[in-house]
């Protein structure tokens, strides 16, 4: 299965997604920014203690 799906069916369940329907033809494309999308909103990084903050979600 591909792991993109996740990231887009949390997005849903957290109210996250700016996608409202998934096109075949642009599936591809869809699911590669939703993933994109929820690491960046998600992801944070503290340069000064060299610290990275992210969801439990990527590590279940």
């Amino acid at each position: 299965m591909d792991y993109r799906i996740h990231f887009a069916l949390h997005s849903i369940a957290l109210e996250k997604a700016s996608i409202d329907y998934y096109e075949s033809e642009i599936i591809e494309n869809q699911l590669g920014q939703i993933t994109y999308n929820f690491i960046q909103s998600e992801t944070e990084f503290d340069p000064k203690l060299k610290l990275i903050r992210t969801s439990k979600f990527l590590f279940s």
